[in-house]
C-alpha cells in the first residue's frame, strides 16, 4: 500500500512517517476551510448553540494537505511532507 492518510479535524497532525514496509502514513491531514472557525462555521453562533445561524467563517482560510513521492514500479512511498498553504503564499505566484 503506498498511502494511508486520514482527516477529522481542524489542524494537521505532525505524525507523517513512512511505515516499514514502505507505506507513507499522516493521522490527520488538516482541513481545507477558514481556521478562524469552528469547523468552518462563525464561531460566536456555535459558542451559543444557536443553530439557525450557523454562517461560514470566512477568516484565515488555509488549505492543508499532504504529498507523497512513491516509487512507481513498487508503489512504495519515498517520501512524505505536509502542506499547508494561506492566500499569502498564493500572490505573485
Amino acid at each position: 500500500m503506498t498511502a494511508v492518510l486520514g482527516t477529522h479535524t481542524h489542524v494537521p497532525t505532525a505524525d507523517e512517517c513512512i511505515l516499514p514496509g514502505g507505506t507513507a502514513f499522516q493521522c490527520d491531514v488538516g482541513m481545507t476551510g477558514p481556521y478562524e472557525s469552528i469547523l468552518g462555521r462563525s464561531i460566536t453562533p456555535v459558542l451559543n448553540t444557536d443553530p439557525n445561524s450557523f454562517h461560514v467563517a470566512t477568516e484565515d482560510v488555509r488549505l492543508s494537505g499532504t504529498w507523497v513521492d512513491c516509487d512507481p514500479l513498487t508503489g512504495k512511498s519515498l517520501a512524505i511532507g505536509r502542506l499547508v498553504l494561506r492566500p499569502t503564499d498564493l500572490e505573485g505566484s
